[in-house]
């Protein structure tokens, strides 16, 4: 089964370029690369990811990546470690809140549509905090999404252009 994650860097709610040198440094330390065109796996002792790169269509600068067929302790902390040093975000399609960032700072820059997307942006500090996110909807530094999912607030139906659900979450206490 695939499932994707994407990376993006934004400000002022735009989409911006990304430094490929950083993520060459971070993401490939400590890996093999395969390349695949257009894509390039990235090995690590016990795990791995299928990266696709994303390229902007006006100026051909690079603008972000998508993680396919991930696993493994070392990729997630890649993963946060980028986030921290690029100011940029990771976003995926779940029931639950699915953006993370590495800086809170990052933040206030991001896209309006992709936060009501994805529901509202958590810090993560460590590759198994973004594990935990991505995988059961374990929220960094809030324990009640941990006991129970977030509710469901406000939900725009389904378009042909646009297969993901629109939701805005908040934690349910008990």
């Amino acid at each position: 089964m695939s499932f994707y994650l994407l990376l993006s860097r934004f400000r002022d709610g735009e989409f911006v370029p990304m430094d490929f040198e950083l993520f060459r440094k971070i993401m490939w330390r400590d890996a093999t690369i395969e390349k695949d065109d257009p894509d390039e796996w990235i090995n690590y002792a016990g795990g791995a990811v299928k990266v696709s790169y994303s390229y902007s269509d006006i100026d051909g600068a690079f603008s972000g990546a998508l993680f396919d067929y991930f696993h493994g302790p070392i990729f997630y902390q890649r993963v946060v470690e980028l986030l921290q040093a690029s100011g940029g975000a990771v976003y995926w399609g779940s029931d639950t809140p699915s953006l993370a960032v590495g800086d809170p700072e990052v933040i206030p820059h991001l896209s309006e549509h992709i936060v009501e997307t994805f529901g509202p942006a958590h810090v993560v500090r460590t590759g198994r905090e973004l594990s935990d996110m991505i995988s059961d909807g374990t929220l960094p530094g809030n324990p009640c999404a941990a006991e129970q999912p977030a509710e469901e607030l406000e939900k725009e139906p389904r378009n042909a252009t646009n297969v993901i659900r629109f939701r805005r979450f908040r934690c349910v206490s008990k």
